[in-house]
């Protein structure tokens, strides 16, 4: 049975993104509008959702 990574294990990766500047600047709009504090608080936010998101689905309840 697999465990839930720790906060620990998750600090522990590295993640480089090549963004375009539309991009940028969406991620700049979306940190002044105060969803996280700094551009890297906000990639580590949407990580943490989309993980948390994968992991619903993998109970079998949607079908792609």
């Amino acid at each position: 049975m697999a465990t839930a990574p720790t906060n620990r294990q998750l600090a522990a990766k590295i993640v480089t993104l090549r963004l375009n500047r539309q991009q940028l600047e969406l991620i700049d709009r979306t940190v002044a509008r105060g969803v996280a504090p700094d551009r890297a608080s906000l990639v580590r936010l949407a990580l943490k959702e989309y993980a948390a998101s994968r992991n619903q689905r993998s109970d079998g309840s949607d079908c792609e």
